[in-house]
Formats: structure tokens, C-alpha cells, sequence
């Protein structure tokens, strides 16, 4: 009877441990369907930057340390040069890939602290935190180079774009004590008006608010 009662508890144990076995595998399972349902959330699916809701978040929490801390920081706006011609030309399918293709040769040129997002059709913002004005245009004059310098290959097309950038550089604390998201806003509108400008001077180029301010 002992015999049988310490194989039928061996069982059971052994029954336990496949349950417990199962039970870590659904755990694991949903921890990864979670994560990648958080990545989701946060990120655009056709070129895999960050979303505008995202950016705008991060940013603003960003800003809040930068501002309290007194560190600069610099926001870019780009913008693909007569995309819509592309798609007219080639399609959307092909604008896609062009979209992709640049978001990657972007990506390779940006320092790891910076944050790429799409903001929109064929705008996206990069935030560089710890960045001046001559960093900042530094680090744009790098972009646009290196984008205007690769070619995009789809099937039997060979395409070169180029880009746009407005930036704004920010290491004036004397701002007026005001909500973050109107800051953001703020900041936001001049660099768009840099990126107007850099697009009236010819496209392919870059242009700093403070250029604007100063004219």
C-alpha cells in the first residue's frame, strides 16, 4: 500500500510539473504578446519609427527634464522632397519602399540618444537631446547628404530624393513659465516655418529657425 501510494504521489508530481511547465510556457507567451502589442502602440508599421502620438509624449517629458536641467536640446523636422510626384510617377507602393528606404539611411546616421519619428506622409521629426545649434546642424547637414547620396533600387527603378530639414536649437532658458505642451507647440511651429523656408531656398537644404528670426 505504501508502494502504491508513493507511485501514485510520484505521478501526480510528475503531472504537476507538466502543468507548471505549461503554465511558464502560456506566461511567456503572453509576456511577448504584450510586448509586442506595446511596440505596436508606440510604432508606425510601414517604416518602423516611432508614432507622432509617441513622439509627442517623449518629447514632452524630455522637454520637462531639458528645461529643469538646463541641457540643450535641438527638434528637426524633414521632409521628403516632391514625394507626391513619386507617387503620382511610380505608385504607392513604390513611395513605400522610397519611405522605408530613407527612414534606414536616416536611421544609420543618427547618434543613439536620438529619436526618429514619423510625423506624418513623408515628414518625420528627429529629437536630439544634448545638442546645440552647430551640433544640431551638424548632425543635418550629415542627413541630408547622406540621403541625397543613396539610391533607392526597386525592381527597375533606381531613385534619389533628397530632403528638407527645419530645426530648432534650444539653450535659452529665459522662457516664460508656461504649460509643456503649448512649449512644445511652440517649438514645433518654428521649426515647421525653417522647414517652409528650406523648401521656398530651393529644397534640399537646411535652415534653423534662428536663421528666420534674424532675417
Amino acid at each position: 500500500e505504501i508502494h502504491s501510494l508513493l507511485d501514485k504521489i510520484r505521478d501526480k508530481n510528475l503531472i504537476l510539473l507538466e502543468q507548471n511547465k505549461e503554465l511558464l510556457m502560456v506566461q511567456e507567451e503572453l509576456h511577448n504578446a504584450n510586448q509586442k502589442l506595446k511596440q505596436m502602440s508606440i510604432t508606425d508599421e510601414l517604416t518602423n519609427c516611432y508614432n507622432r502620438r509617441y513622439m509627442l509624449g517623449h518629447m514632452t517629458n524630455e522637454i520637462a527634464v531639458a528645461f529643469r536641467y538646463k541641457i540643450p536640446f535641438s527638434i528637426m523636422i524633414l521632409d521628403i522632397d516632391n514625394f507626391k510626384l513619386i507617387n503620382d510617377t511610380y505608385g504607392h507602393l513604390v513611395g513605400d519602399d522610397v519611405l522605408r528606404s530613407v527612414v534606414s539611411t536616416v536611421k544609420k546616421n543618427l547618434r543613439r540618444s536620438d529619436i526618429m519619428s514619423r510625423f506624418g506622409g513623408e515628414e518625420f521629426i528627429i529629437y536630439a537631446p544634448h545638442t546645440d545649434r552647430i551640433g544640431a546642424l551638424s548632425l543635418a547637414e550629415k542627413i541630408r547628404g547622406a540621403v541625397e547620396n543613396h539610391s533607392t533600387r526597386i525592381s527597375q527603378f533606381c531613385l534619389n530624393v533628397t530632403l528638407s530639414i527645419g530645426l530648432i536649437s534650444i539653450n535659452d532658458w529665459s522662457v516664460e513659465d508656461r504649460p509643456l505642451e503649448k512649449t512644445l507647440e511652440d517649438l514645433l511651429t518654428k521649426a515647421d516655418k525653417a522647414l517652409y523656408r528650406a523648401k521656398a531656398n530651393g529644397r534640399n537644404c537646411v535652415v534653423s529657425a534662428d536663421q528666420i528670426e534674424k532675417a
